[in-house]
């Protein structure tokens, strides 16, 4: 195989190794991943508020439970002391002091109820938030399951083209592989060229009789005077 073609499979090896590396760059899964961490970060911060609501609720139905066992306590004495008291006056003020414990235990034991409605809700969404970060939990892990053997799949590839671009590059000289790489680097990855009828394969522009004769004298490999690649003259035509 002639230093041209060989200059041609390496350049094929490359662009193969430029896809693979793009298609591990861009794999779904990885997106989708950034996609789940962004929902669980969300539903986290939401699960956390209600937590902290639950707590406040919870604290709120102990000490309205608290406040109707005191009024309620506070009645009872007040009725034992209205039995044992034979005072009119003492008796009617102490009524009194019945009636307005009573409206605040009342008060007491409406709010407690509607507290502890509230306190269920919460409860609800709690459970509601903890199912969700539970399934993207496992959607988590079902996707990086997928990533990584996606990566390894992309990976045994590369290797396998890696190693054979490894034996290309020991039938190249030093002075081409120069001349290429630095060619690789100004033109994203595209390096090397071919010629294709009377068109370079990589600019896709079409060279004069003239031009072709002048490329053709100097040597098998060439550079394109449109794109600057590395021009190999050999007319393979459509690849």
């Amino acid at each position: 195989m002639s230093e041209g073609s060989e200059l041609l499979e390496l350049q094929e090896a490359d662009y193969k190794l430029l896809r693979l590396r793009k298609q591990l760059e861009e794999l779904p899964e990885r997106a989708q991943l950034a996609e789940i961490e962004a929902k669980r970060v969300e539903v986290q911060k939401k699960s956390e508020q209600v937590i902290r609501m639950r707590a406040e609720s919870e604290q709120e139905t102990d000490r309205l439970q608290n406040e109707g066992s005191e009024l309620r306590a506070k009645m009872a004495e007040v009725q034992q002391l209205i039995a044992q008291s034979s005072d009119y006056r003492e008796v009617a003020a102490l009524s009194k002091e019945i009636e307005g414990l009573a409206k605040r235990a009342e008060k007491a034991d409406f709010e407690y109820l509607k507290t502890g409605e509230r306190c269920e809700k919460i409860c609800d969404v709690q459970a509601q938030a903890e199912q969700a970060l539970s399934a993207l939990s496992k959607r988590h892990d079902e996707l990086l399951t997928q990533l990584e053997e996606q990566k390894k799949l992309l990976l045994d590839q590369a290797r396998g083209i890696k190693a054979k671009r490894d034996e290309l590059v020991k039938n190249i000289s030093r002075e081409l592989l120069e001349r290429y790489d630095r060619a690789v680097a100004a033109k994203n990855g595209v390096g090397a060229a071919y010629l294709e009828g009377d068109h370079c394969s990589g600019c896709r522009v079409q060279l004069t009789d003239g031009q072709l004769a002048k490329l053709r004298k100097e040597s098998e490999i060439a550079t394109c005077p449109y794109c600057h690649r590395l021009l190999v003259m050999l007319d393979i035509g459509k690849r």
